[in-house]
């Protein structure tokens, strides 16, 4: 009998079950905690309101010192304060905000996981500038689950959803030929919204360059049919802010393929 190949046998015998083990070991970790989105998430319009995320976190044990990490696409952050536990099985369970000095990758702490079940969460976020049509989140969940004695384990799941963007083009003005001094003129500019973002207010100024054209009401340019004044001036130049249910169609938006037609009286 060679009793050091049986000796090396047994070595390599103790060594695969050992990495089968851990094999098990691991897949039982991973299948403590399982993310799902219960709702699609709400697409969100650059520059304008926010939109909700919804998580649900399921786990299969008791579980400690859990965070959730909720990595945004860029030009998307987080809306602080905006965390909020809307259901579950785990009554106990809550979640708040443990560090979010970044709101593109916000931290939570989850407590109260003292047995098998699930907890559902929204937080809401919002779009700046950018250039992407699409994002996506991604949702990190890292806790020592229990008894179980290991390392702590890291599991993630990601959605993506639309970023939209209004895209706004304008027809310049026809130019005022063979105006007379003293004479009041109409000048006409049409801007049109060709983007698939909408936008509830339109930033519009003009320049009355030296003084040798005068609005002749004031000021006051009609949109729509509707008079607004600048909300303030600069030297030369007049701001205007354009916004409302009368001019966007009754619903307060200027959208995909809508136009605001601006006049201005002037001499």
């Amino acid at each position: 009998m060679n009793l050091t190949a049986t000796k090396n046998h047994i070595f390599l015998l103790k060594r695969f079950t050992l990495i089968v083990s851990l094999l098990i070991f691991s897949h039982v970790l991973h299948a403590q905690i399982v993310i799902n989105y219960p709702a699609a998430p709400q697409g969100l319009t650059r520059g304008m309101g926010a939109g909700n995320l919804t998580v649900k976190i399921g786990f299969g044990a008791i579980c400690t010192n859990t965070t959730v990490t909720i990595v945004l696409p860029e030009s998307v952050t987080y809306v602080a304060g905006s965390v909020n536990k809307t259901g579950g099985s785990l009554l106990s369970g809550a979640i708040t905000e443990n560090n979010i000095s970044n709101l593109n990758a916000p931290e939570f702490i989850v407590n109260g996981i003292t047995a098998a079940g699930d907890i559902t969460f929204t937080i809401s976020r919002q779009a700046i500038c950018g250039a992407a049509a699409s994002g996506k989140d991604t949702v990190k969940v890292a806790s020592g689950c229990g008894v179980i004695s290991a390392p702590v384990k890291a599991v993630s799941a990601s959605n993506s959803y639309n970023l939209l963007a209004p895209a706004l083009s304008m027809s310049p003005p026809v130019a005022v030929t063979g105006a007379f001094l003293n004479n009041t003129y109409t000048r006409t500019t049409t801007v049109t919204n060709g983007g698939n973002g909408c936008l509830d207010t339109l930033r519009y100024y003009v320049v009355y360059a030296n003084g040798g054209i005068v609005n002749t009401t004031n000021n006051a340019i009609i949109a729509n049919g509707t008079s607004f004044s600048p909300y303030r001036t600069n030297g030369d130049t007049l701001f205007y802010k354009i916004s409302g249910a009368t001019l966007f169609g009754g619903n307060n938006l200027l959208c995909n393929g809508e136009t605001v037609v601006i006049s201005e009286p002037i001499k």
